[in-house]
């Protein structure tokens, strides 16, 4: 883990340039401006559950059929809008 208190912006931004992360509208301000409960047991097991969750969901639309999947959509759409 890295340590991040009492360094300046720059070695962090280099690091994360170093590292290869992501950059979302072409800076870090997404990763430099979490809030420090982002970093708890219970928040990142909150975001592996939903990670897993969406791994099952992807599998199971992965099985469907474009035809199914579009006739369930408009079965959908049927019952919410008649």
């Amino acid at each position: 883990m890295t340590i991040l208190h009492k360094r300046k912006e720059e070695d962090i931004i280099s690091d994360l340039i170093k590292g290869k992360y992501y950059k979302k509208d072409g800076n870090f301000k997404y990763l430099l401006k979490l809030y420090i409960n982002s970093f708890t047991k219970e928040k990142l097991e909150k975001l592996k559950n939903e990670i897993d969750n969406l791994y099952i969901e992807i599998n199971t639309l992965e099985k469907i059929s474009i035809k199914q999947l579009l006739l369930n959509y408009l079965n959908l759409f049927k019952i919410n809008y008649t």
